[in-house]
């Protein structure tokens, strides 16, 4: 029971013993402090936002092809000067004018910016060890091992962080049993899933060689 008596000057004790909060220290160096998941690709990130919104700004402002008209002099029905013909789906461009040129600029190529960011993408995931398909969703025609190995970078990642992960957990475990009022012991382990994922042909296989090399069967279950 954590319900406290507080004092006459409203300060309860602490019946833990501990301050309920169990730090998780992503990447930690030799003196504890850690390094997040994104800190890596923050300039990358930077350079994906600035050419994206480039890409937008672009499209935004060519979204119409911009032409020109030269050699004639233009006038609005009340004779004022007029400096463009007006542009619709349903008008006709026309002068009586036999030296007058039209033309159109040409649009801008978005390609090289799309592909500045497929680029910048690419990069990003092999810095995060992150499989490239997960962020582009472009996955056709590979094997299962192809797929295995590419995300086998995710894979040793995940196991790295279930490592470092393991004694804040513990430190959980401990402090859930005080709240409950159970003693966890001291010598308690946690151990994490394989995040390799395997199919169930794979694993009947594996076990079928296991046993063939003597491994015991509640081993081999555990494995």
């Amino acid at each position: 029971d954590l319900t406290n008596t507080f004092a006459p000057d409203g300060v309860a004790e602490n019946v833990l013993g501990e301050v309920p909060v169990i730090p998780f220290i992503c990447r930690p160096d030799l003196v504890g402090n850690g390094l997040g998941e994104f800190e890596d690709v923050c300039d990358v990130q930077d350079r994906i936002n600035t050419i994206t919104l480039d890409l937008s700004v672009i499209s935004g402002m060519q979204a119409y092809r911009q032409r020109w008209v030269k050699g004639i002099d233009l006038e609005d029905e009340d004779g004022n000067p007029q400096t463009a013909f007006d542009p619709g789906a349903d008008l006709l461009w026309a002068t009586p004018e036999t030296g007058a040129q039209f033309g159109e600029f040409n649009p801008t190529d978005l390609s090289p910016l799309i592909k500045a960011i497929d680029s910048s993408v690419q990069t990003l995931c092999a810095i995060t060890r992150c499989p490239p398909h997960y962020l582009t969703g472009q996955i056709v025609n590979v094997s299962g091992d192809a797929l295995a190995a590419l995300e086998t970078g995710l894979v040793c990642k995940v196991v790295e962080r279930e490592q470092e992960f393991g004694e804040s957990w513990e430190s959980v475990y401990r402090l859930a049993g005080k709240v409950l009022g159970t003693e966890v012991p001291a010598d308690c382990e946690v151990i994490s899933k394989d995040p390799q994922v395997r199919t169930l042909t794979e694993m009947a296989s594996a076990s079928v060689q296991l046993q063939a090399s003597g491994v015991p069967w509640r081993t081999r279950m555990e494995m």
